[in-house]
């Protein structure tokens, strides 16, 4: 068995709005309490979304190899892309009420499809099972807990990831 340490990303600039693509540096002070936690992670390879919140957080990592995998970026929200819950239920209400009972099947606008994401964190996710063990992911919650699903089977819809939690999963490997 290999071990993965999915990472979601400190504390962002922006927390509290649907941010995707959007790319904010971290909170000021977001490191603070995690830079020891990260540093003492023993992972041979670090795979990292290329936003600047992931980038920063897994700079507290003391790893040998960090790859930059632009398929680690998160969901592209489009048109809610810096909008809190609240304002896209108020701006697009019935769309809000299915995305809701349907997420991963109904689509924002101008937004990225769910088909269109999975496939491409399903590419990153081969080239982690394909690497060495243990492999740190820096990332976000949607990528975090799609790879969680394709790494040891979790519910996408179970899966809950504060930032800068660490979850360590065991998978097989490649």
């Amino acid at each position: 068995m290999a071990l993965l340490y999915l990472i979601r990303h400190a504390e962002p600039e922006g927390a509290g709005t649907f941010l995707g693509q959007a790319d904010p540096p971290l909170a000021p002070g977001a490191l603070d309490a995690l830079a020891a936690m990260l540093s003492a992670l023993p992972p041979k390879v670090a795979y990292v979304s290329p936003l600047r919140r992931a980038r920063e957080t897994a700079a507290c990592l003391s790893c040998p190899s960090v790859i930059v995998v632009p398929e680690l970026c998160e969901i592209g929200f489009g048109e809610w892309t810096g909008k809190t819950w609240p304002e896209i239920e108020a701006h697009w209400p019935e769309l809000a009420d299915r995305k809701l009972k349907d997420w991963q099947g109904v689509n924002v606008p101008y937004g990225e499809s769910w088909a269109d994401f999975t496939g491409r964190v399903g590419r990153a996710w081969d080239q982690v099972r394909q690497g060495p063990s243990p492999a740190a992911v820096v990332a976000h919650h949607a990528v975090n807990a799609l790879l969680a699903n394709l790494a040891a089977g979790v519910p996408f819809s179970q899966f809950a990831q504060a930032y800068g939690e660490i979850t360590e999963l065991s998978y097989v490997a490649d």
